[in-house]
């Protein structure tokens, strides 16, 4: 772990539903504590804003982590919908069925950040979260 967040490159786009009662902060911990959870190191998080697939809501972020499936396998296991890359463009998974999303859904309209989370990789990351 490092103590301050170094340039990095966001190249991967994700989605994660938002369940009820849940806000979008909350799903950003999810997914940090979930990165924690299973080894999964990322040094940022950008939330980028909320879509909609199959009259759900999902939350659009965009990370560092090279390899996003087992924290998104892991989030699955806890209800939550997933949204990721693959060679063909995007898919939706949902515990147990999965779909297509198109790519201009997951990377058009990219505004600023909304919020950026600091990843597990880097030191107080708790601290978003009213932890220490």
């Amino acid at each position: 772990m490092t103590d301050s967040p170094e340039p990095t490159r966001l190249n991967t786009h994700i989605a994660v539903e938002l369940l009820p009662r849940m806000t979008p902060t909350q799903v950003a911990e999810a997914v940090i504590r979930g990165g924690k959870t299973v080894g999964t190191w990322f040094r940022r998080l950008e939330e980028s804003g909320l879509i909609e697939v199959a009259m759900r809501k999902f939350v659009r972020f965009r990370t560092d982590l090279e390899d996003p499936m087992p924290l998104l396998r892991h989030l699955l296991d806890r209800g939550h919908g997933v949204v990721y890359a693959t060679k063909d463009g995007y898919e939706v998974q949902f515990p147990p069925r999965k779909g297509r999303v198109s790519s201009l859904q997951m990377l058009g309209g990219f505004e600023s950040p909304t919020k950026t989370y600091k990843g597990p990789k880097i030191k107080g990351w708790e601290a978003a979260f009213g932890g220490g």
